[in-house]
């Protein structure tokens, strides 16, 4: 709560300047350091030698002559705090603080600073970090919370990121970095990624709030989609992911063109639709980078909310905007819980297993699946993805280093070889399948390229 103190019921001259001479016991209403009550102005007390008006003020049994410059500017500790020599807090106290954090004072002692003068301090103890140190009495008066829970002070075995995150810590280049940061540390850090081995820069304080992503073998897949993925996975029901629908097209939020909306799971036997809202989008927050505000976000989420309910699909959507990195699987848990229990008996999910499952890259799945000998199509009935994205995790695997699949080549329907592969399929009367083969291309990719060759040449 602001100190104020309310003096608009004190004389006053034409000019708006308070009458200080004809004070007589006048009452004013006032708050310092969250007291409120009444002080008594009870007269004009002289004037210094310096110059400065003198007024008397009555505070309970407390008198005290004050400068008029310090009353205005509410400088009340002397009259509301007239023992001062005496400890204000007791042990075994407990304080609250405005951010949620409770300190318990478990000890106290008086030392002379280097002006002479002789201050407070109390041995305060978190109650949540468990964080035990040394405060003035003045901090605490002012409202000064943990230093470690609202300041980010490193505390080697409580708020370092060995003890907060060690599974983070274990992949640190520096293994000195683990003792000397915080998870709330705003710079890169290198860290060898689990999964490929390659050093990257990951910024500990996203981490935190996001979770870890490497930019080489990362599968661009949200862990809320992926946590979300393995539930429906373990159900065992049948269902697509990232599915268009070629009734799913609306008009853009400040324009006449076309959007095309996708869905994040489609479960056709049940007429269900599932949709994962995380922090970005949905209404909360873009990107900095990104071109689509905030308000079409929320837009976009109505019109297929919309278009959905139309063609007979009932859609449900789980709220994935976890704060912390760390709480994740548990908010993640509560979630789906919440919105999908009574539609799927959910006692059969081994909640641990999907929180691993999510964590993997789903580029080394589909690597594995491939190595195994198992052919594209089946790979993406296993992981319910299209082939345009097996293809690109495979491609990925192989400039890893990690498959020894063959990557698709690009078509250029301009090039020579394209007009004459054209010509050959034709007159032979080729199948797309056996045409997509000789290319080393996809059959989805190779068709598109076709329709755009015939659009341009008119044939």
């Amino acid at each position: 709560m602001t100190d104020y103190l309310d003096l608009s019921n004190l004389p006053r001259y034409p000019g708006g300047n308070i009458k200080w001479k004809e004070l007589n016991n006048n009452t004013v209403k006032f708050c310092y350091n969250g007291i409120e009550g009444f002080l008594n102005l009870v007269k004009a007390d002289g004037i210094t030698k310096y110059g400065q008006r003198m007024v008397l003020v009555r505070y309970k049994n407390v008198e005290k002559s004050m400068r008029v410059d310090s009353l205005v500017a509410c400088q009340l500790r002397d009259l509301i705090y007239p023992d001062r020599g005496s400890f204000r807090y007791s042990v075994g106290q407990i304080l609250e603080r405005d951010n949620g954090v409770e300190l318990e004072i478990t000890g106290r002692k008086k030392e002379r600073c280097k002006t002479g003068h002789i201050k407070k301090f109390y041995n305060v103890k978190c109650r949540k970090c468990r964080d035990e140190h040394f405060v003035s009495e003045s901090c605490l008066d002012r409202g000064d919370s943990c230093r470690v829970c609202s300041k980010g002070f490193v505390v080697k075995g409580i708020s370092d990121i060995n003890s907060c995150n060690p599974q983070f810590a274990e992949y640190l280049v520096n293994k000195e970095d683990g003792d000397i940061h915080t998870m709330n540390y705003q710079k890169s850090l290198d860290i060898i990624c689990p999964q490929c081995n390659k050093v990257i820069k990951q910024i500990p304080y996203y981490v935190n709030k996001i979770g870890f992503y490497c930019y080489h073998c990362g599968d661009g897949v949200s862990y809320p989609n992926k946590y979300t993925y393995e539930v429906l996975k373990g159900l065992g029901v049948g269902f697509e992911y990232e599915k268009r629908f070629e009734w799913c097209v609306f008009k853009s939020f400040q324009s006449n063109e076309l959007t095309y909306g996708r869905y994040d799971f489609v479960i056709e036997q049940m007429k269900l639709i599932i949709e994962v809202d995380g922090g970005l989008g949905h209404g909360r927050t873009v990107h900095s980078k990104s071109m689509v505000s905030v308000e079409e976000t929320k837009y976009r989420d109505e019109q297929k909310d919309i278009l959905a309910e139309k063609n007979g699909y009932r859609v449900v959507r789980i709220d994935a905007n976890y704060i912390l990195y760390k709480g994740r699987s548990k908010f993640m848990r509560n979630a789906i819980q919440q919105k999908l229990s009574a539609l799927f008996d959910l006692s059969m999910i081994d909640w641990n297993e999907v929180d691993l499952k999510a964590q993997n890259s789903m580029v080394y799945k589909a690597v594995e699946l491939y190595e195994s000998g198992m052919k594209v199509k089946n790979i993406c009935k296993e992981l319910g993805v299209s082939d345009h994205t097996i293809y690109d995790y495979l491609t990925l695997g192989n400039t890893l280093g990690i498959c020894s699949y063959t990557p698709r080549r690009k078509v250029c329907i301009d090039s020579v070889e394209f007009a004459k592969s054209y010509e050959m399929y034709k007159k032979h009367n080729l199948k797309l399948i056996d045409w997509a083969n000789q290319l080393q291309v996809c059959r989805p990719t190779l068709s598109k390229k076709i329709k755009e060759y015939e659009e341009r040449s008119g044939k």
